[in-house]
């Protein structure tokens, strides 16, 4: 007559593997999540590297609108041309006194007499004058 287990120890066999089986399951769950997390921070680096060059475009966008203005436009012939006043600041490259004065006439070469109060003044100093300011 073969031996008999008895139920006890077969219960808790059936119990061991019921167990790993949970543990292992919840295991690949903490898995997915640590998984998750890392294409979320991925994503997330991405994003910031896609804002700061967004803001690097919408920089060149306002230092282009700004160059119109010095070349002679107003606003508003700008604006008559379908061309808005830019939202963003342009960008803080600094331009030099030669620069400056060759653009403005001014043979000094002083920034301080520019009739256009700096290329980094147009779009805030335009908001006033052609649209109301976003509130």
């Amino acid at each position: 007559m073969p031996r008999r287990s008895s139920k006890k120890a077969e219960y808790q066999a059936r119990a061991d593997e019921a167990i790993r089986a949970q543990l292992a399951n919840r295991k690949a769950l903490v898995g997915a999540i640590g998984t998750a997390e890392e294409k979320y921070d991925q994503q997330q680096e991405a994003v910031a590297e896609a804002q700061r060059v967004l803001d690097e475009r919408a920089a060149e966008v306002a230092d282009a609108y700004n160059k119109a203005l010095d070349g002679g436009w107003t606003a508003a012939e700008l604006k008559d041309l379908g061309i808005t006043r830019p939202e963003a600041k342009p960008s803080k490259s600094p331009k030099t006194s030669a620069s400056k004065s060759a653009s403005t006439g001014d043979p000094s070469g002083d920034p301080g007499t520019d009739n256009h109060n700096g290329a980094d003044n147009h779009v805030a100093s335009s908001e006033s004058t052609t649209e109301p300011a976003h509130q």
